[in-house]
């Protein structure tokens, strides 16, 4: 029996990118193949035919070498579009693919797909940004890499701190990717930061030089599983610089470019080689920054996606300096180990690691989260964001700042105290909410004061909806307890909250699992807590003789959102669902209770989050 769109999530990245009106004319080009254990998707040396997007399971990547043996390349997961350098070269397919799992694959007819992309030209670059990722595979050997990643890393006055965060950057790769890595030195007039820094002496070559592959392998060294290379670029970046940085892409999975030279028209010609472009500000001095300002100019239409600004967190924001808040990637923070964790979440990041954490809408239920977030602590599971609905958001929004789960559980008390008595300090006429919105905001203030989504020690999107639009809106930017209040404020219950302009009511409405928001940001593994009552939990739930207004408004709203619900626990890799029963939304005195049952849930789903993580 055919499966039926509506029961499989297609919308991963780029395809959730999307408008309405696009997604309705890709559904009618789109198949749904299922692939059993061990079954061929299609073979090395076969002609291109269908552009593949992988939605559940594990497919296996492989070439031959010329005796004909095996190579495993790579396992590829759900989210991976595969297939693609032959649909667009119109060549052999250089691998096989083959179902390591039963699993469930996207196909579009080649040409259908490339016609469709013309009329998509964003979708188009987002996929020629994942295909500049892909290696082809060599004359007569088997391809070795999958997908390579190339990184530029630059800073206009301070190349000491490249040296180390390319250092650090090297490290965490290999420890969270266990991949081939490779740190190369591009230097000008022999001034090399690396033989000093290693304290080793360092043999280097120039782009002048004529370097066959062999010769260039001579100049390579290893120290710690990461490989060196050191080039004298000379006067600029010529095309035998292009020719080592593809050879590089078909030997190694993440290539380093150590920059080590000022600002120049070579910048603009890295940026046609690098994936990827970090560049590192350490002060805010506008006449050094300027420069860099003018190459980042709208005419040159840089993207996001390839220059990433890593800003030291002793620059104000508020600063003279016209920062483009859009390319700030993260903030380098001075004490040690922030700094080696935030190095991890960078690796984590390029080498498609990242876990995602969601919190559900529930009202007091969202209590259960502190229980999840303790087992998730003590068991050290990485988490890189955290995207929170109404109560998610609220708890989100204090792990997302660096509270750990006690001292969570110790502010969430002062708030249960605060909102028990909302219903006297707050009541308002019925003309847009029960309760002023203001007196939420004032409550929440005085839980964050005036942090901001830049006071973030981890990742943090939340949720609310916009009356205006009757669409979700993802809230990244701010003051943090303004936010929460919105995806907090409850129809009915509450006034909306005016944010930016937009009318803005509680996240649960459209989303009470936004788990689709993980897929958007490209977060490759996802964890969801549901605090969502089934209709058989809630019918052992409510006592029917005790119903009160709160119940009738906070029941309908629960009704509405269960289909949402149940396409969003299809997206996520591991559902933490906790038994509810004997506590009802509205029973913010039995924190405790809420908390045991977060805990029991996440240990009974401990064995499959660890080996998510690991896998």
């Amino acid at each position: 029996m055919p499966l039926r769109f509506e029961e499989v999530n297609i919308w991963f990245y780029p395809f959730s990118k999307l408008k309405k009106n696009e997604r309705k004319k890709l559904i009618r080009i789109v198949e749904i193949a299922e692939y059993k254990k061990g079954e061929i998707i299609y073979k090395e040396g076969a002609p291109p035919d269908y552009f593949y997007l992988l939605l559940k399971g594990r497919v296996r990547i492989t070439s031959k070498y010329e005796d004909g043996r095996d190579k495993e390349i790579e396992i590829i997961k759900k989210g991976t579009p595969f297939g693609m350098i032959s649909v667009f070269t119109d060549e052999p397919h250089s691998v096989t693919t083959t179902a390591c799992d039963d699993s469930l694959v996207l196909k579009i007819e080649k040409n259908r797909f490339k016609s469709f992309l013309k009329k998509s030209p964003q979708l188009a670059l987002d996929f020629s940004q994942i295909l500049s990722k892909r290696v082809k595979k060599s004359i007569n050997s088997p391809k070795k890499i999958f997908r390579s990643l190339s990184i530029g890393i630059f800073s206009i006055d301070n190349f000491y701190s490249v040296f180390d965060y390319t250092r650090q950057l090297s490290r965490a790769l290999l420890n969270e990717t266990s991949k081939r890595i490779i740190v190369v030195e591009l230097a000008k007039k022999n001034d090399f930061l690396l033989p000093k820094e290693l304290n080793k002496k360092i043999k280097y070559t120039s782009l002048n030089t004529d370097l066959s592959e062999d010769k260039l392998l001579s100049f390579m060294f290893e120290e710690e599983g990461i490989c060196y290379l050191l080039l004298n670029i000379e006067e600029y970046l010529n095309d035998t610089f292009s020719n080592i940085a593809d050879f590089l892409s078909e030997n190694y999975h993440f290539i380093l470019f150590l920059i080590n030279f000022p600002l120049s028209n070579d910048f603009i010609r890295l940026l046609d080689i690098v994936n990827q472009l970090h560049i590192i500000i350490v002060n805010a001095d506008k006449e050094k920054l300027e420069p860099l300002f003018t190459y980042m100019s709208p005419g040159l239409k840089f993207s996001t996606d390839k220059v990433k600004l890593i800003i030291d967190e002793q620059i104000n924001y508020k600063d003279s300096v016209n920062f483009n808040l859009q390319f700030v990637y993260g903030t380098l923070p001075k004490d040690k180990d922030a700094y080696l964790m935030f190095m991890r979440r960078i690796a984590r990041d390029l080498g498609e690691k990242r876990l995602g954490l969601v919190l559900g809408s529930g009202g007091a239920y969202g209590f259960v989260h502190i229980g999840v977030l303790e087992i998730l602590e003590e068991y050290g599971i990485p988490i890189d964001m955290v995207c929170g609905s109404s109560m998610g958001s609220f708890i989100a929004s204090l792990w997302a700042l660096g509270y750990n789960t006690k001292e969570i559980k110790e502010i969430v008390e002062m708030f249960c105290k605060k909102i028990i008595f909302l219903p006297i300090l707050g009541l308002s006429l019925p003309r847009r909410g029960l309760f002023k919105a203001k007196k939420l905001e004032i409550i929440l203030h005085s839980i964050f004061g005036d942090r901001t989504f830049y006071d973030l020690k981890h990742s943090l999107k939340i949720v609310a909806f916009n009356f205006l639009t009757r669409k979700e809106t993802i809230i990244q930017e701010g003051y943090i307890y303004k936010a929460v209040a919105a995806s907090c404020a409850m129809p009915g219950i509450f006034e909306p909250i005016i944010f930016k302009g937009d009318i803005l009511l509680d996240g649960g409405v459209l989303s009470p699992l936004p788990t689709e928001v993980m897929v958007n940001h490209n977060i490759n593994k996802i964890i969801a807590v549901n605090v969502t009552p089934s209709p058989s939990e809630i019918n052992r739930i409510y006592n029917r003789e005790r119903f009160n207004i709160l119940d009738f408004i906070f029941g309908s709203i629960e009704s509405m959102q269960q289909e949402f619900v149940k396409k969003a626990q299809d997206i996520a890799d591991i559902v933490i669902h906790p038994n509810l029963e004997s506590l009802t939304w509205t029973e913010f005195n039995k924190l405790p209770q809420f908390i045991e049952r977060g805990k029991k849930a996440t240990l009974e789903r401990i064995a499959d989050i660890i080996k998510l993580v690991n896998d």
